[in-house]
C-alpha cells in the first residue's frame, strides 16, 4: 500500500479510496464495498488486515497506486482482541481484561501467520509503537512498560515505570 487512504463504513462495508498529494490536494479514485462490521483496520507492510471482535474473522487486502482495493486472504483467530498493533513487520494482538497477546505476521500475499502466544499485565490502555519497540501506557495510574517484538515473533519485556496518569492519546510523531 502506497500512500492512499481507505475509507470505510461499518454498517454497510462501504469503501472508498483517496490521496492527498504533496500540494494538499485531496483526489478521490475507487469506490466499492467489503464485508460490514469491521471492528479494526491495520495497516501492516504493504497489506490491511481486517479484524472483526466478535467472533475473530479477519481478511487481508491490499490498496494499489491506482486505488484499487484488492482482497487477499480470509480466515479467523481468537476473538476479543482490544489491541491490533503493527510493528517490526510483525503485528501485535492484545486483550485488555486479561492481558493475553498473541505475535503474527501477514506476507506479501496476504497470508496470515501466527507466531507466539502469551500473557502480560492486563488492563493497558494504550499501546503505541516507537523507535523498533512498544510503549505500553495505563491511562489510570500512569504505568507504563517497554517491550520489543522480534522477526519471529517473541515478545520480550525492557523497562518498567510511571507518568503522570490521565493522558487520553498518545502518539509517536
Amino acid at each position: 500500500m502506497s500512500r492512499e487512504l481507505l475509507f470505510y463504513r461499518s454498517g454497510d462495508g462501504g469503501i472508498s479510496t483517496a490521496r492527498v498529494d504533496d500540494q494538499g490536494t485531496f483526489t478521490g479514485l475507487k469506490d466499492g464495498r467489503v464485508n460490514p462490521n469491521w471492528t479494526h483496520i491495520i495497516p501492516t507492510n504493504n497489506n490491511l488486515l481486517f479484524y472483526r471482535s466478535n467472533d475473530g474473522g479477519i481478511s487481508t487486502a491490499k490498496i494499489d497506486d491506482q486505488g484499487t482495493f484488492t482482497g487477499l486472504k480470509d480466515g479467523r483467530v481468537n476473538p476479543n482482541w482490544t489491541h491490533i498493533i503493527p510493528t517490526n513487520n510483525n503485528l501485535l494482538f492484545y486483550r485488555s481484561n486479561d492481558g493475553g497477546i498473541s505475535t503474527a505476521k501477514i506476507d506479501d500475499q496476504g497470508t496470515f501467520t501466527g507466531l507466539k502466544d502469551g500473557r502480560v499485565n492486563p488492563n493497558w490502555t494504550h499501546i503505541i509503537p516507537t523507535n523498533n519497540n512498544l510503549l505500553f501506557y495505563r491511562s489510570n495510574d500512569g504505568g507504563i512498560s517497554t517491550a520489543k517484538i522480534d522477526d519471529q515473533g517473541t515478545f520480550t519485556g525492557l523497562k518498567d515505570g510511571r507518568v503522570n496518569p490521565d493522558w487520553t492519546h498518545i502518539i509517536s510523531a
